[in-house]
């Protein structure tokens, strides 16, 4: 089988291209902005706003399957860009379009964030619930999703909870693309082995591309810095190797319609937070009492992105296609650990 993933340099894109290599797929990886290779995978730079880069690379590569992961994970920047909203759904017109040329099955990679979060704290949100977004990010998805449903292809829309894990690409200097791998590449000083260059680019880009339980470790190992967390939100995480490998389940068995795969626990933040803590040997201490206003700031995000109270979503169909559950939170934080170790040691 062939695949084509677009935004392979992000996590959850980098961890489909690589369970898909892992069935023997061959695999062609899209970046824009973060110029990355997935081991194994053939790498390409594309800009999705234009329709005809896009029927020219799926023509080229003649998938039997596109996935597009490249709209998901940075809900804050939809916030702060009011023009993120409308290259994202040209993205997702302009890979339909490439879908349709070439007779592909096309796979949405959406997220919990389409439901307004308007359920009691045990409550959960299946397949047949109507969406309804708060938040930039969210009416994207739903905006997109909306696309995907009335489109003459194949399709396959699949939701995630809060995706963790870590970026299982390797970081390209740019001037590497156009001049091979000689001379000095970004960040290179003169006399420095390319060893100690290239494991600083990839610590680099491991830490600041894998989401936002990645940050939240960073933060609480960086100069043991408290992080607030609020106890209102609430969300079903979901360990993204595990994620990719039931997409690519689902994806050999021709499973068409939307499909939820998250994580079993249903948490809010300060229990998660307390979770990555445990997980890493932080202090307890770090993890403190929060709003959501000083927990998006700490980490980097607007104040002023809303938050659903309580997106958890209910993998049933999921589950009774693939015959077995998703990871759960506190097995996948410890295999998080053994992939970052991983990782930082190429």
């Amino acid at each position: 089988m062939r695949i084509l993933v677009t935004g392979a340099g992000g996590m959850l894109g980098s961890n489909i291209a690589t369970a898909a290599v892992q069935q023997s797929w061959e695999v062609l990886g899209l970046w824009h902005s973060t110029p990355a290779q997935v081991p194994g995978v053939s790498a390409r730079a594309i800009d999705l706003s234009e329709r005809r880069a896009c029927v020219a690379a799926a023509s080229g590569f003649e998938p039997d399957a596109i996935v597009h992961a490249a709209i998901t994970g940075d809900p804050g920047r939809f916030e702060r860009e009011s023009g993120l909203a409308e290259l994202a759904l040209r993205g997702v017109e302009h890979t339909l379009a490439a879908a349709s040329t070439v007779r592909a099955r096309y796979v949405l990679m959406s997220c919990d964030w389409v439901f307004s979060g308007l359920r009691p704290p045990a409550g959960r949100w299946d397949e047949t619930d109507e969406v309804e977004p708060v938040n930039a990010y969210g009416r994207t998805l739903a905006a997109a999703e909306a696309l995907v449903r009335d489109a003459e292809v194949e399709w396959l829309i699949v939701r995630t909870g809060d995706p963790y894990g870590v970026n299982l690409s390797r970081p390209i200097e740019r001037r590497d693309l156009v001049r091979g791998h000689g001379g000095r590449g970004r960040g290179e000083r003169r006399g420095e082995p390319a060893g100690v260059r290239r494991q600083g680019a990839l610590a680099e880009h491991v830490w600041g591309c894998s989401g936002e339980a990645v940050r939240i470790l960073a933060r609480l190992r960086e100069a043991h810095l408290q992080l607030p967390a609020p106890a209102d939100v609430r969300r079903s995480p979901t360990y993204a190797w595990d994620c990719a490998q039931r997409l690519c389940e689902l994806i050999a068995q021709d499973r068409a319609g939307i499909y939820h795969l998250a994580g079993p626990d249903s948490v809010h933040r300060r229990e998660y937070v307390r979770a990555i803590s445990h997980a890493f040997g932080c202090a307890p201490t770090l993890v403190v009492e929060g709003d959501i206003p000083s927990y998006l700031r700490a980490l980097g995000e607007p104040a002023e992105l809303t938050l659903p109270p309580n997106t958890a979503l209910d993998s049933g169909r999921a589950r009774a296609a693939l015959g077995h559950p998703a990871v759960d939170m506190e097995a996948g934080l410890w295999l998080m650990g053994d992939q970052l170790r991983r990782a930082l040691a190429r």
